[in-house]
């Protein structure tokens, strides 16, 4: 990932120190570089800072959202377990794992680029997102995961982004109860209350219902279980996984170019 560009977002604050991350920012007296999809600003830009992998920023109040383009470098951290006890770290593994890791590229290189050029084309034009680290982060990832063929985790990604979308919308609206019933509740209640189009609500709680038993047990008998689709739509599970993936990148992005 060394030297690519990446969407991220840093909230305007006060206190001086600055977030997690290695990233390279434009640093201003405050926290403040606006970005839109094609073009960064730098004009209130004072000094270039680059932040290290283990600044730690604590307590930080942020009031202002505000999106941010920087440079997603590789952090070098040791290599270490879940107890913190550092691994080995031979030359002859690592070069090993190179090798398998460029004959990995090589091999799906071309279904990559076929949907990296899908996820140009239906990305919504001059997108500016709005809200926390976890909103923004979880939209980027769902772009990874469904360049890389990781079917699954887009499913996963892009209904957590939905549910965040669909919860500030309904408080925004003073809505503040039915947002707390999840996005079952909140798909029940806009469609009641014709808040949403009934199009887009169908779509979402079809994929809502797609992701369920990735995450939550189900019978042998849920109905939209992988193998049950599979079975009625006679595709094989990773034709049926990708298609499912398509569709919550659809629907992700087309709530993300809706100003609700």
């Amino acid at each position: 990932m060394s030297g690519r560009l990446g969407y991220g977002l840093v909230r305007s604050t006060k206190d001086p120190d600055p977030p997690v991350g290695d990233f390279l920012l434009l640093y201003p007296k405050r926290w403040f570089t606006a970005i839109t999809s094609d073009a960064i600003n730098v004009a209130t830009a004072t000094r270039t800072l680059k932040l290290s992998c283990d600044k730690k920023s604590t307590n930080l109040t942020f009031k202002t959202y505000i999106m941010v383009q920087f440079n997603m470098k590789t952090c070098k951290n040791k290599l270490a377990d879940l107890f913190g006890d550092a691994l080995p770290q031979k030359k002859r593994m690592y070069r090993r794992h190179e090798k398998g890791l460029l004959q990995y590229d090589k091999m799906t290189f071309d279904e990559r680029l076929r949907r990296l050029t899908y996820i140009s084309q239906i990305y919504p034009k001059e997108l500016l997102l709005k809200g926390d680290m976890e909103f923004v982060f979880t939209f980027n990832e769902t772009k990874v995961c469904f360049i890389n063929g990781h079917y699954i985790s887009t499913i996963i990604l892009a209904q957590s982004f939905i549910e965040k979308f669909f919860y500030d919308f309904f408080i925004r609206n003073n809505l503040k109860k039915q947002a707390a019933s999840g996005l079952a509740g909140m798909i029940k209640y806009a469609k009641q209350n014709n808040l949403i189009d009934t199009f887009i609500l169908k779509k979402v709680e079809d994929l809502r219902l797609k992701r369920n038993p990735f995450i939550h047990p189900k019978d042998w008998n849920y109905p939209h279980d992988l193998s049950e689709r599979m079975q009625r739509n006679k595709t094989q599970p990773h034709e049926q996984l990708e298609k499912d993936a398509t569709e919550a990148i659809q629907v992700m992005f087309t709530l993300a170019r809706l100003k609700l």
